[in-house]
């Protein structure tokens, strides 16, 4: 048993139950994603379907993270950052979870956010744009490359994949391994068409700097890129804590983001684009001359998908040749 001063979940499990400690760190993300630190296998559990958030006050907070089939605390479902109490119910799908903190709890006057605290310690939804670029054939450039010269050539890729993407109005970057990922928060919906023009710039000038890195670091092949692109809603927000951010987007959005680079291998195109996105570059007559249709069967999806798939030639003549959406 843990010691009765530490919170922790009491979780359901094929043995019963056990507990888990909420001691260590400030997010938890509960899911059917196998990356989740609580993995549910459910169908009525989304990938990202919730997480727990301590603030820097030590307040728990579950916060619903756009899940299908929602999060609920004492059977009534979260719409907003939820505060957790000693023996709270927490229900995810047809799993129910036990809050557990016998000494600690919060203090009464915390019991609702302030906004400023929200914006600094949750997370909230938002319609955004993810844009996923992978450096193809990753492992053979590694056999073929010396060490020093390997971890300084992709150094400079990071770098120049900071300065384009910010410089194109990217809210936050995430390195993963050989990838990166960058997130666009639009205003509105409709912003998303004018904010896409810029998000196809920036991969169009980073696949340019990419390909330049064969002549700088006299490596042995031109490193090669594909990209994925996905728009929708997903909730975004700081993982650490106010003096140490770490600003990320998490939920079905994000992911299909992935998942949908992932198919531009099996689809053999340079960069492939989601359902929202293709329905975003409206206002060009030209993108279904640029952009070909594909049912590409994406991880974790039980039927194929539509997506839209287009070379980096092709994605400068798409700019090229469309007017500026209004």
């Amino acid at each position: 048993m843990l010691g009765s001063g530490f919170p922790y979940l009491v979780v359901p499990d094929a043995e019963g139950e056990r507990e888990f400690p909420l001691m260590s760190g400030y997010m938890w993300r509960i899911g059917r994603n196998d990356a989740c630190d609580i993995a549910l296998a459910s169908k009525r559990v989304s990938r990202d379907h919730a997480i727990i958030q301590r603030d820097d006050s030590g307040d728990y907070y579950l916060i619903d993270m756009g899940s299908q089939n929602g999060s609920f605390v004492n059977d009534r479902r979260v719409s907003t950052p939820a505060l957790l109490r000693d023996g709270d119910r927490l229900s995810i799908g047809e799993f129910v979870f036990t809050f557990r903190w016998p000494d600690g709890g919060s203090n009464p006057a915390s019991s609702v956010m302030t906004e400023t605290a929200a914006t600094e310690a949750c997370f909230q939804r938002q319609f955004l744009t993810v844009l996923v670029v992978d450096i193809r054939d990753f492992t053979r450039l590694t056999q073929r490359t010396e060490q020093s010269v390997l971890s300084e050539a992709i150094g400079t890729w990071f770098r120049h994949a900071s300065e384009i993407m910010k410089r194109h109005g990217a809210w936050a970057l995430k390195y993963i391994g050989d990838a990166v990922m960058s997130t666009w928060l639009h205003s509105e919906p409709g912003a998303a068409s004018r904010d896409l023009t810029q998000i196809l710039q920036a991969l169009v000038e980073f696949a340019e700097v990419t390909s330049a890195l064969e002549a700088d670091f006299q490596l042995p092949a031109p490193i090669r890129i594909g990209a994925g692109i996905n728009t929708g809603y997903a909730s975004v927000g700081n993982t650490g804590t106010r003096t140490f951010t770490d600003y990320t987007a998490l939920g079905d959005a994000v992911n299909a983001a992935f998942r949908i680079e992932s198919a531009s291998k099996d689809i053999g195109a340079d960069v492939v684009i989601g359902a929202s996105t293709f329905e975003a570059l409206h206002f060009s007559p030209v993108r279904e001359h640029h952009f070909q249709p594909h049912d590409a069967r994406l991880k974790g999806y039980d039927a194929p998908v539509r997506v839209w798939a287009a070379s980096l030639e092709g994605i400068k003549a798409f700019l090229d040749e469309s007017p500026k959406p209004s």
